[in-house]
């Protein structure tokens, strides 16, 4: 029977779409193990946008790591979104707090919950 797929294990098809951005863009790194799209250090200081969610058709919120746009992507599992700790790792690690750091929640009910997890433990909301 043949493959109807482009990828030949599923297992890998999350972290080899991330390294695949990578590739394509040199001015955003991987932290691999958290599933983190994150701008290279020596960018101009700005408020950190943090964001991220499930991976069910792609990675998507990586493709928006970048100059104006967000400064990290944190990516879950296929159609999960990532772990708190996952995002955690992305606000302590991989952004530059000095000036801030702006969580974005998108409006599904999962992706808030993990998201807004980390809310009031590293984000002044006041």
């Amino acid at each position: 029977m043949a493959a109807k797929h482009f990828f030949t294990d599923p297992t890998h098809l999350v972290s080899s779409a991330l390294r695949s951005v990578t590739l394509t863009n040199p001015g955003v790194a991987l932290d691999a193990e958290n599933k983190i799209i994150y701008r290279r250090p020596g960018h101009a200081p700005q408020v950190s946008l943090v964001s991220g969610g499930g991976s069910g058709h792609e990675p998507s919120f990586a493709a928006f790591v970048g100059a104006g746009l967000l400064t990290a992507a944190v990516a879950g599992t296929i159609f999960a979104s990532p772990s708190a700790v996952q995002i955690r790792q992305a606000i302590l690690r991989r952004v530059d707090g000095d000036r801030g750091v702006c969580v974005v929640i998108m409006n599904y009910t999962v992706g808030g919950v993990c998201l807004g997890a980390t809310r009031g433990h590293w984000v002044d909301c006041d």
